[in-house]
């Protein structure tokens, strides 16, 4: 069994007239616990309807002082209380008040007292509400890890947020019962009822409150749902409201809440649903969350007997890891064969059983009801309910009995102390816990084989130097909040896992570097490395190690302190780097490098291709090493060249426009984003990408290499043999004198070769759009309808597509159209003429020289000589003479066609005056 009883069941109530009901009950601080009930009896202090009466106890189940009257306003009826100790000392009640006493004389109340460990009261009773209209009810209570506490309550008011039939406030409390703020609204949906709170408080400093909902709208139209909300430690919401329930049918109500060792929570509910693995009338079922209210897991079942009815739910967290739930049970299965039992179930943290369900009450006359379940600092639980039974001590209508339980040694887990620890685990996996303080110099720990785990309990910090060893321990867990775990090696431990909060690794590593590639320990969940190194210190980390990291920091007082990595990324924007002043890549095929925005200091690229990238402004020192490197800005604002060692490449990713002066004798590529740039070049050759904006380039002398990319841009490469490409839109390149390559990008282009009388040979691609060339060389129009002039010289003109207009100029040419119809001119100069496909028109200009048209096409193709002054009847009057592939038309002694494949021209051939 996964549960022990520790003595018998025990009566808890001294006065046994009337009835005791509503037992509520808490562990204390000092490891016992105190009981509070609802009594009936009219004795004592208070002989009105009902008062709260309170039972302390040590950890063994013993009796301290005797029971004791909670209330001071005696009035009416004082019912339905709720407990809750501090950490540090003391515990406090409240509960409902029907006295009508001052400063609330309405319906009911909310009051509350203090008491100290021993059950003395703590300065005077308090009104918990702020709002006195209606009435105010079901007090749920919650001691914070502030030393604060909140308590939460049904509200029927209808004060201002919510009007409705009732609503869920709550108001935080200090250490001493003074209000903290205001009372505030807990539920955001404000239709039907909201009611019956219960709340918790988390390790991570917040709370956590619970409630059933009968608004049948939303994700929940059925009768009742289970909702709840997180706050952090201030009292501020921490996302929405969120429904508990995932079964929706019929009712899910009597929610009850409690914190979990790993910063979650759970919550379980009475379920009418009829479904799953229990059709019965209903059921308990509950959910796991973690510390951010993420559901761990699926909504489960609790109860493992199925038949009649399991009721009313309670269920304590257990200092040892997981939690139990106890409920009342009317099944009438064996042992307990009456109407109502005390049936209860222990879970580990991830909502697997423990065991199996077990009868809580011993004795079995009649009913026993209304549980409440409080887990002990050592490790046990405390079970208290209604006994209805009227049998032993307490003949009378109802009592309040109750029942301890320890939980059997786990041999798989291991308790560390603050004396000194011989600790040897098992072949099996076994969990070591401890705290702050708990490692010892005297220390051993072994975990033995299989997958052993060290868990932090309590922080702030953990130093893993102290133990005289530390073996066989592979993975360490931190607690929910913010962890300071401090080591000078790996000890072994191959996993070390911040969990929730703010968790720092600290180094003490002096005068070596830090290789956490090496180091043996994967870190997870860590969001700071802090080295304890005065003196030089590099730290080398892999991509996995700054996944959570948010600082770096060294101890360092003076000189250079390196963060490198040998991984393909190493990406810092967002996180804080103090003393760090040099980044470096060690890898040998190439490192991406981003460093925090604002941080400068020194870069230092590896023997592969690095990626640097800066903030514009940012004034870092870059170095890139061997391989072919780039250093990128982003951002906006204007760039200022760097002077840098080893970079191939300085680009701007960015779209602010950038006025720059290029640097002379500089081979490195610089390239532009999506601003309208204006570059002026040096007089040596230049390496340029522009962006995809409206950009401007004057090259002036060297062989630049410009590349428009995107938008309409204005190329000038000036003096020099020049490579411009134009962007996608209408561009204007200029190659200027010397030998250059010029190609157009998309749009209509003007491209340019060279000043007029350049004979130097270009190479000119017009691409696509219609497009206008002029130079020297070979020029080639593109897919528009292009205009192709040649220069002085010999020229290649290619037409490709398009209806081209095609001029050779002077020199001997070779013009050549495409597939579509093509105005064709060799101009001055013996030409050679293609026309290819498509109807197209040669024209001949007067002085031409002797010209060939290598590939007439008769019927399509023409011949027009108007330029040279022929009408029809002139030409009647030109000499034609046969040739060996065709036919010689002279147009005058110095000038002549030869017509290829055609045996004579005639006036149909012909274009005429």
């Amino acid at each position: 069994m996964s549960w022990t009883k520790t003595g018998g069941e025990f009566l808890v109530n001294t006065t046994t007239i009337g009835g005791q009901i509503q037992p509520n009950i808490s562990g204390l601080a000092n490891g016992g616990f105190v009981i509070s009930w609802t009594d009936g009896s009219n004795t004592g202090g208070d002989v009105s309807d009902a008062a709260i009466r309170g039972q302390i106890y040590t950890a063994t189940g013993v009796k301290t002082g005797g029971e004791f009257l909670v209330n001071s306003a005696t009035f009416d009826a004082q019912t339905t209380p709720a407990v809750a100790n501090f950490a540090s000392s003391g515990f406090a009640i409240v509960w409902r008040d029907n006295s009508g006493s001052n400063p609330d004389n309405n319906d009911a109340a909310v009051r509350g007292q203090l008491f100290t460990n021993y059950g003395a009261k703590d300065g005077g009773e308090f009104l918990v509400n702020t709002n006195t209209i209606g009435g105010q009810i079901r007090p749920s209570i919650a001691a914070l890890t502030s030393g604060s506490f909140v308590v939460a309550w049904q509200d029927f008011s209808g004060a201002a947020g919510d009007t409705s039939d009732s609503g869920i406030r709550a108001q935080m409390f200090s250490s001493t019962g003074t209000k903290i703020g205001n009372e505030f609204l807990v539920n955001t949906t404000t239709i039907g009822l909201q009611g019956n709170p219960r709340i918790a408080a988390l390790s991570g400093g917040g709370f956590v409150v619970t409630w059933f909902d009968n608004n049948t709208t939303g994700d929940d139209p059925s009768n009742h749902a289970v909702r709840a909300q997180i706050y952090d430690g201030a009292g501020s919401k921490v996302g929405g409201q969120f429904r508990v329930n995932t079964t929706v049918a019929n009712s899910q109500d009597q929610p009850s809440i409690a914190p979990l060792t790993n910063g979650g929570f759970v919550v379980v509910w009475q379920d009418a649903s009829t479904s799953g693995a229990d059709t019965s009338y209903s059921a308990v079922r509950g959910q796991i969350y973690d510390a951010t209210g993420g559901m761990q897991g699926g909504e489960f079942l609790i109860n493992t007997v199925t038949t009649g009815s399991q009721w009313i739910p309670s269920v304590a967290a257990l200092s040892t890891g997981g939690f139990v739930v106890a409920w009342q049970c009317d099944s009438l299965t064996s042992p307990d064969l009456s109407s109502g039992a005390v049936r209860a179930q222990q879970f580990d943290n991830t909502g697997a059983k423990i065991g199996s369900d077990f009868l809580v009450n011993t004795t079995t006359h009649l009913d026993q009801t209304a549980p409440t379940v409080a887990g002990l600092p050592g490790g046990g639980f405390v079970i208290s309910w209604v006994d209805s039974s009227a049998t032993g001590s307490d003949a009378s209508g109802t009592a309040v009995r109750a029942q301890m339980f320890t939980t059997p040694v786990n041999p798989n887990l291991f308790l560390l102390s603050a004396g000194v620890d011989a600790i040897t685990g098992t072949s099996a996996n076994d969990t070591l816990t401890g705290a702050n303080g708990d490692l010892q110099p005297g220390d051993t720990i072994n975990g033995g084989g299989g997958i052993d785990v060290l868990e932090i309990t309590a922080g702030p910090s953990f130093d893993l130097r102290t133990p005289a060893s530390i073996v066989a321990v592979e993975r360490l867990v931190g607690t929910a909040v913010d962890d300071e775990i401090i080591l000078n090696s790996a000890r072994g431990i191959q996993t070390i896992d911040g969990a929730a909060g703010y968790d720092k690794i600290n180094f003490f590593i002096s005068n070596a570097p830090i290789d956490l590639q090496t180091f043996g320990t994967e870190f997870v969940n860590i969001e700071e490395f802090y080295i304890n190194d005065s003196g030089t210190t590099t730290l080398i980390v892999r991509a996995s190690d700054l996944a959570t990291i948010s600082k770096i920091e060294t101890a360092s007082a003076g000189g250079t302190d390196t963060l490198a990595t040998a991984e393909p990324v190493m990406m810092l924007v967002g996180k804080t780097l103090i003393n760090i002043n040099h980044i470096e890549s060690l890898s040998t095929t190439g490192t991406a490098i981003t460093p925090p925005t604002a941080w400068v200091g020194t870069i230092t690229g590896g023997i592969g291709d690095d990626v640097i990238t800066l903030s514009v402004g940012n004034t870092s020192t870059v170095t890139g090493g061997l391989g072919t490197d780039s250093l990128v800005f982003t951002g906006t604002g204007s760039l200022t060249i760097p002077v840098t060692s080893g970079i191939e490449a300085v680009l701007y990713s960015g779209s602010s426009a950038q006025t720059l002066t290029l640097p002379a004798a500089d081979s490195r590529t610089f390239g532009l984003g999506a601003g309208d740039d204006t570059i002026t070049g040096s007089t040596d050759a230049d390496r340029l990408f522009l962006g995809t904006g409206n950009d401007s380039f004057s090259g002036l002398a060297g062989a630049d290499l410009a590349i428009g990319e995107g938008g309409s841009d204005t190329l000038d490469g000036g003096s020099g043999a020049d490579t411009l490409f134009g962007g996608t839109a209408s561009s204007w390149l200029s190659g200027g004198d010397d030998a250059d390559t010029l190609v157009g990008g998309g749009g209509d282009d003007t491209l340019l070769g060279g000043s007029v009388g350049d004979t130097t040979a270009n190479l000119i691609f017009g691409g696509a759009g219609n497009d206008s060339i002029t130079g020297a060389g070979v020029l080639v129009g593109g897919t528009g309808n292009d205009t192709v002039t040649g220069d002085a010289g010999s020229d290649t003109l290619f037409g490709v597509s398009g209806a081209n207009q095609l001029f050779g100029g002077d020199g001997d040419d070779v013009v050549r159209g495409g597939s579509d119809a093509d105005t064709i001119s060799g101009g001055a100069g013996n030409d050679l003429l293609f026309g290819d496909a498509g109807g197209d028109s040669f024209r001949i200009q007067l002085g031409g020289g002797f010209d060939v048209i290598a590939d007439f096409q008769v019927g399509s193709d023409t011949i027009d000589l108007r330029d040279c002054s022929i009408t029809a009847a002139s030409f009647g009057t030109l000499s034609q003479t046969a040739a060996t592939n065709g036919v010689i038309l002279w147009i005058s002694a110095t000038q002549s066609i030869s017509i290829v494949g055609l045996s004579a021209v005639s006036i149909s051939d012909v274009v005429v005056l």
